[in-house]
């Protein structure tokens, strides 16, 4: 789902550079409308905060209708964040290899928990933890 255009950017570029495929959905809606037409969905990344269908309606639409699609949650609001415990998040501001760690971890739990001969596990990430995210100014 589409995150802010600052993270967006970031999230884009540092997952692209691991060789994964990024499809971006406009809003909450579509996101959720392309789960349903892209089979090969291995991961789901969003914002709490989209239009149309919030990022929390979203995530326990994902869980509910998807639930062996791993889901993380990005936000910076602390409150938001504690309303779906079992998803991971990924607090901003980030640093680059907080991301590159939990969306390895999920995809890897994803494939222990399919069955044989089902998903490979991502190659290592190796990113400067250094580098930071920051929330654009409201």
């Amino acid at each position: 789902c589409r995150l802010s255009h600052a993270a967006e950017q970031v999230a884009r570029r540092m997952l692209g550079d691991c060789n994964c495929r990024i499809i971006e959905a406009a809003d909450g809606f579509d996101g959720l409308m392309l789960i349903e037409r892209e089979p090969a969905i291995d991961l789901v990344i969003t914002d709490l905060a989209m239009p149309r269908i919030g990022g929390l309606a979203g995530v326990q639409s994902v869980l509910r209708r998807y639930p062996e699609t791993p889901v993380v949650v990005m936000s910076g609001n602390s409150v938001a964040m504690a309303a779906v415990p079992e998803v991971p998040v990924l607090r901003k501001p980030f640093a680059a290899g907080e991301l590159l760690s939990i969306v390895a971890d999920q995809l890897s739990r994803r494939a222990r928990s399919a069955s044989p001969g089902g998903l490979p596990v991502p190659p290592s990430f190796r990113v400067a933890p250094r580098v930071r995210y920051r929330s654009p100014p409201r």
